[in-house]
């Protein structure tokens, strides 16, 4: 798992982004919670969390990932993301998620309260990212 790798070196980034590092753990593991609860749970879970939690998660955990990728690669330490940049990942999992592939796959279903939920996910971190 190479990306797994690539996650714990963008955690070892500065002692300085600790509030940051604890902002992607945490919903890292409230994601991974999430799956193991569908997988391996016997009591039903509610239909907001097995249906739109994930995708809420989806686009913080996204955009957290690429920050920190960015402020590595870049050395600038303190890069946050542009509301354009925010748009744009938004409009690109929009399309991709609930127009492309629930087109080509019958394996996929497209959503349009996802499309609410990739936006409210996207709103939370940027205004998020300013208090980090």
């Amino acid at each position: 798992m190479p990306w797994l790798l690539w996650v714990w070196h963008l955690l070892h980034l500065d002692q300085d982004k600790t509030m940051q590092k604890h902002y992607f753990l945490f919903l890292l593991l409230l994601l991974y919670t999430l799956h193991l609860c569908l997988k391996f749970s016997h009591t039903p879970v509610p239909i907001w969390a097995s249906s739109y939690l994930a995708d809420a998660l989806c686009m913080p955990l996204l955009l957290s990932f690429l920050q920190l990728s960015i402020q590595k690669i870049k050395q600038m330490p303190f890069f946050h993301l542009s509301p354009s940049m925010i748009l744009f990942v938004w409009a690109y999992l929009s399309v991709v998620f609930e127009f492309l592939l629930p087109f080509y796959s019958k394996k996929y279903t497209a959503d349009t309260i996802d499309v609410f939920v990739y936006a409210f996910g996207g709103i939370s971190f940027y205004f998020f990212q300013k208090k980090l």
